[in-house]
């Protein structure tokens, strides 16, 4: 089964705005650490349709899935500004194709995708990111497993993104290399894992509004991220578990060519249970510690609890409910701050309504905390869809899609207003 059918039905769909409440980005998330477990629930979006999913290409010990979507949308607030805002519509085309392998054992699968947006008016909004992914499984024993990945895109910054440089002429684009590798071994009930996770940021300058060039080199940078994760299976159902990890954060500008030094290092520790109840709720919490400590003096430790849900209620067998918090130090690109902390609350719905149309809510509240300066930032987000599968190789989503930032700081509030119409074809 392609497994992108997921995403690529809503990403032409105000794809500024959408929002996952399937929970990535803390380092003490149940998806860094892919285990050898059991999947009793599925996801109404996950769910194989062999009437509505695609069937592939075969290609020796490969099958092939391509796509190619189409989508139209109307943002209320190309720029997201405060005042003065400018609505305006845009084109989306974005085809993809994904690899996955047919093997007895192990995995490998391929990805790759262009998306391109196109403005009527606002033609200095007009973009083209692309990216490829490969990632592979191999299965050491029925007890050992070997999971890795390497992906390299490139990408525009959101005109709405909490540490954007403002003053540019367009958005700013930036260069996104990851890598990762996670070792999983099953001892009985006990498994343990451990990885790294190495991701590097390279902006591009900007041309100012006015003349001139922004320079984005100062926030070029490295992350390396050592997480392990052990866990005891207390029954078939609920297990118990410590996790931690170790990161470092370079940076490639460093005094006298830039004012301060933004490296740091940082830690998180928790203990938390992941849990099966009889097939109708699944997912896991955690509650930890975190930490991180950086170079420069006068810029003082970012830390505090951290927390997190990931969780899915199989409320029937036609509606999913899925419910994510998630805690994280990010970095901030302001004059005098050091970094910020980030939670985010998020909540979603998935009904089937009947067999080929899909109705799906959801909505988060992000606060961002900076440190070194005074900002404090909240974003309540909200978003509608219906997907309707038209057959095996077309389907039409609809969408709707809500962003409020209300900020301490002067002229970074904004609401901004999305709808969108998007064709997907696939084979």
């Amino acid at each position: 089964m392609n497994s992108s059918n997921r995403v690529s039905a809503l990403t032409l769909v105000a794809a500024s705005l959408a929002t996952s409440v399937a929970i990535s980005s803390s380092a003490l998330a149940a998806n860094d650490f892919p285990e050898i477990a059991d999947q009793r629930g599925t996801h109404v979006l996950d769910r194989q349709r062999p009437e509505y999913d695609a069937a592939g290409i075969r290609a020796g010990s490969f099958m092939l899935y391509p796509e190619l979507g189409l989508g139209v949308s109307y943002d209320d607030n190309v720029f997201g500004t405060q005042n003065n805002t400018e609505g305006d519509i845009y084109y989306g085309v974005r085809p993809s194709v994904s690899v996955e392998s047919n093997f007895g054992r192990h995995e490998l699968t391929f990805d790759a995708y262009t998306d391109s947006r196109f403005y009527s008016s606002d033609t200095s909004e007009d973009r083209f990111d692309w990216g490829a992914e490969a990632q592979g499984t191999l299965d050491v024993s029925a007890f050992s497993q070997l999971v890795g990945l390497v992906a390299y895109d490139q990408l525009t910054e959101a005109r709405t993104a909490t540490n954007r440089v403002a003053g540019g002429v367009e958005p700013t684009e930036y260069d996104l290399l990851r890598a990762n590798v996670v070792f999983n071994q099953r001892f009985n009930r006990l498994t343990a894992s451990v990885g790294a996770a190495y991701a590097e940021y390279d902006y591009d300058d900007d041309a100012a509004i006015g003349g001139g060039t922004i320079d984005q080199d100062f926030r070029d940078h490295e992350k390396l991220e050592i997480p392990v994760r052990l866990s005891y299976d207390v029954s078939p159902d609920t297990s118990i578990f410590v996790v931690g990890s170790y990161n470092t954060r370079k940076y490639d500008q460093q005094p006298p060519t830039v004012a301060v030094t933004r490296d740091s290092d940082g830690y998180d520790v928790g203990v938390g249970a992941a849990f099966d109840f009889t097939n109708l709720i699944r997912g896991e919490a955690f509650v930890g510690y975190l930490e991180q400590e950086y170079d420069q003096v006068g810029f003082q430790k970012v830390d505090g609890i951290d927390f997190g849900l990931n969780g899915e209620w199989y409320a029937s067998e036609l509606t999913t409910v899925t419910a994510g918090i998630n805690r994280t130090v990010e970095e901030s690109s302001s004059a005098g701050s050091q970094g910020h902390l980030d939670t985010n609350y998020q909540i979603g719905i998935a009904h089937e309504l009947q067999r080929n149309i899909i109705l799906t809510a959801d909505a988060s509240y992000l606060d961002v905390k900076f440190e070194g300066i005074t900002r404090d930032d909240e974003t309540i987000s909200a978003g509608i869809g219906v997907q309707y599968l038209v057959n095996r190789n077309a389907e039409l989503a609809l969408g709707y899609d809500y962003a409020s930032r209300n900020s301490s700081l002067a002229g970074q509030d904004y609401d901004k207003n999305v709808v969108g119409l998007s064709l997907i074809l696939k084979m």
